[in-house]
C-alpha cells in the first residue's frame, strides 16, 4: 500500500501503471484505490499526447472500469475511442 501510495503521488504515468496494475488486486482498498486513481488520472503536464501506452492501459482498464469512468482520463490524454 505504502508503494502504491508513493506512486500514486508521484502521478504522471507511472500512477496509471501502478492502479493498472492493481485493479484486479485481490485486496478490495487497493483495489478501490486504483480505480479511483485511473478515474481521476490525468497526463503530468508537458506530457505527449496520444501516448500509445496510455491508451493501452486505460483500454486495458476499460473493462474494470466501464467506457463512461474512463471518458475524461481519455479524453485529457488524447485518446479517442
Amino acid at each position: 500500500m505504502v508503494a502504491f501510495r508513493l506512486l500514486d503521488a508521484h502521478g504522471g504515468t507511472a500512477r496509471l501503471r501502478a492502479a493498472g496494475a492493481l485493479l484486479d488486486d485481490p485486496d478490495v482498498r487497493l483495489r478501490v484505490r486504483a480505480a479511483h486513481s485511473v478515474r481521476s488520472w490525468t497526463p503530468a503536464p508537458g506530457a505527449p499526447r496520444e501516448s500509445a501506452e496510455v491508451g493501452g492501459r486505460l483500454g486495458r482498464a476499460q473493462h474494470l472500469l466501464g467506457e463512461s469512468a474512463l471518458r475524461m482520463p481519455m479524453w485529457a490524454a488524447g485518446i479517442n475511442r
